[in-house]
């Protein structure tokens, strides 16, 4: 599953960064070793993954650099180059803000002080972007396959958000694992409906192991072969780093909440949380990231949630469902060795569904975004804040998103903001 979800990556980096697929397989496998392996290396009782709601974001802000180069009659491969460091330098942003908020502790005070209209903004403007991207003809794969995207995404929708589903996935064990799978049954509904539909093609099966060019990789994103990003690129990237940071916080205080209740049911096991040690994990992959493979548009954060969900629910069964926590997460990473990855006839199988399953992966998180979005904000008052912070963060950007958020928060809520405690670690 960590593998087929991981794939789904290949076609923003053929598309945006104009790679071959293969040097975007090495991508997703660099990517792949450093979120199934964290866990080990750090101690943390997380199942990592990627900070998922930035991907709309990080597309959105791909979209104005392209248009601003075109304006300015840049050529296609100039563009492109400069787009690969702007989105390296982001990704070293995210490193450096997750390092420094471990090193010095001002993570959590920043993230508590955040006002919730402006959280709920940055939430809802992922949303926006997530359905803008999709109903895009001209880069969405949504009109180039309606009923495989449709029918994948509605397979997920009804299985990880219906209500009337949800009481089938207490009464039946089935159910609920089926639902646990994630996008696995996506995946499956798009290679069924795809094949029978006649929307997807299958090349001619390949036997083998792949042989990954990751000198090829390395020659054309890693920062130390193409130079690092100039100053202006951090500056021009630090109010989206700064959004995707605020997310990504918000994905530690769920894992926390996971765990919280875990241990209640299981006391048999201590389960060491500490807020420090996650910060520098983020920002160690994301640096390593960006050194070795350059641009990663989606951000290394410290939860992928349906996978947690998974397994604590088996946790909380106790030792006779999972003797430990720590080697149930390091058992579904299978110590962090994307073996999926490196065989060609799996990835032949997938690679149709790819383009597929990035739809699916954006528009589910629209979906929860946006009903995120909408919980949050306290009155009404806040809730049309937000939705003001987020049409500007999906139609101009994040600077502008952050200073008119910001104001309009200060005018039309007061100040000062009501402080959102985070919950202690247990």
């Amino acid at each position: 599953m960590a593998g087929a979800t991981g794939l789904s990556l290949i076609p923003i980096l053929t598309g945006q960064f104009h790679v071959s697929y293969e040097v975007a397989l090495c991508v997703v496998i660099v990517q792949s070793l450093l979120i199934a392996n964290a866990p080990t290396l750090f101690g943390d009782p997380y199942c990592h993954g990627w900070i998922t709601p930035a991907i709309p974001l990080v597309l959105t802000a791909i979209a104005f650099a392209y248009a601003g180069q075109e304006e300015a009659g840049v050529g296609s491969e100039e563009a492109t180059q400069y787009v690969i460091h702007l989105v390296t330098a982001l990704t070293l942003l995210c490193s450096a803000i997750f390092l420094i908020g471990g090193i010095t502790g001002l993570g959590k005070i920043i993230v508590e002080q955040v006002p919730m209209p402006l959280k709920a903004g940055i939430i809802f403007g992922a949303a926006v972007s997530s359905f803008m991207h999709e109903l895009d003809p001209e880069v969405s794969y949504l009109s180039r396959a309606p009923i495989t995207c449709i029918s994948a995404v509605s397979i997920c929708l009804i299985l990880m958000f219906s209500q009337p589903v949800a009481h089938f996935r207490v009464r039946y064990r089935w159910v609920g694992l089926l639902a646990g799978l994630g996008l696995i049954p996506g995946f499956v509904a798009a290679m069924v409906v795809g094949k029978l539909s006649g929307e997807l093609k299958w090349a001619p099966i390949e036997w083998g192991i792949e042989q990954p060019p990751f000198s090829t990789m390395w020659e054309q994103l890693s920062p130390f072969a193409i130079g690092f990003p100039t100053g202006e690129m951090f500056v021009q990237m630090l109010p989206l780093a700064l959004v995707v940071y605020i997310i990504g916080f918000g994905d530690m205080v769920t894992g926390n909440e996971l765990l919280r209740e875990a241990h209640a049911l299981r006391p048999d096991e201590g389960i060491d949380i500490n807020p420090t040690r996650l910060h520098y994990n983020c920002g160690i992959r994301n640096g390593l990231q960006a050194l070795v493979a350059g641009p990663f548009p989606v951000s290394h954060g410290p939860l992928w949630t349906g996978v947690q969900v998974v397994v604590t629910e088996r946790y909380k069964q106790g030792r006779q469902g999972m003797d430990s926590i720590y080697g149930g997460i390091s058992a579904y990473y299978f110590w962090g060795i994307p073996l999926l990855l490196f065989l060609k006839p799996i990835t032949w199988l997938l690679r149709p569904t790819l383009p597929a399953a990035l739809s699916l992966t954006i528009l589910l998180t629209g979906f929860a975004c946006g009903y995120l979005a909408m919980v949050l904000p306290r009155n009404n008052v806040e809730r049309g804040v937000a939705m003001t912070t987020g049409m500007i963060l999906a139609l101009f950007g994040a600077w502008q998103a952050l200073a008119i958020g910001l104001a309009m928060t200060v005018v039309m809520c007061g100040w000062p903001f009501v402080r959102t405690p985070l919950p202690e670690e247990p």
